[in-house]
């Protein structure tokens, strides 16, 4: 999950105008306990009051993760949803049905409930593990291969007591 922070946190930096906005989404991200509250700040990110105030390098990822695309547009957006839509079936997690458009807003949507279907709040059995791994697997691939904000390269760096980086 940690992948996933680091990009989440690059949109927040986009951010940067307003300070004390960006100070509340370090604070948020950096202190979540789950991954529905990474959800609820990459909301905000992209569509809450922090969306005006992002940097020119931070739209296109903007763009990416908010653009809506309906099915017969055939991109590879709408598959990675669907494909984790229907795993949250399969796993009895109460989703909304898909719209006509989707964004990969979407697929964050599903998959926080589905993480706290499948891992926090039970088990799942063998024959639903069977079943919901290759859509899973294939909306998992679609989703870091194509998205641009995950494909980035990164750098983790470490600050120790003193102030000192490494």
């Amino acid at each position: 999950m940690r992948s996933l922070a680091t990009p989440l946190l690059w949109l927040a930096v986009g951010a940067v105008l307003a300070t004390v906005i960006l100070y509340r989404l370090e604070h948020k991200l950096i202190r979540a306990t789950g991954v529905g509250e990474w959800v609820e700040a990459l909301d905000d990110i992209l569509v809450g009051p922090t969306a005006q105030d992002l940097l020119l390098d931070a739209r296109d990822d903007q763009r990416d993760l908010t653009k809506r695309w309906s099915k017969a547009e055939d991109p590879w957006q709408w598959p990675a949803v669907a494909d984790l839509q229907t795993v949250c079936s399969a796993a009895d997690v109460p989703v909304d049905p898909l719209p006509g458009t989707v964004s990969v807003r979407h697929w964050f949507d599903r998959f926080a409930p589905l993480r706290n279907r499948t891992r926090a709040h039970g088990a799942l059995t063998g024959a639903t593990c069977a079943e919901i791994c290759q859509p899973l697997e294939r909306s998992l691939r679609a989703l870091t291969a194509q998205l641009a904000v995950v494909s980035r390269p990164w750098a983790y760096l470490h600050r120790n007591l003193s102030g000192n980086t490494r």
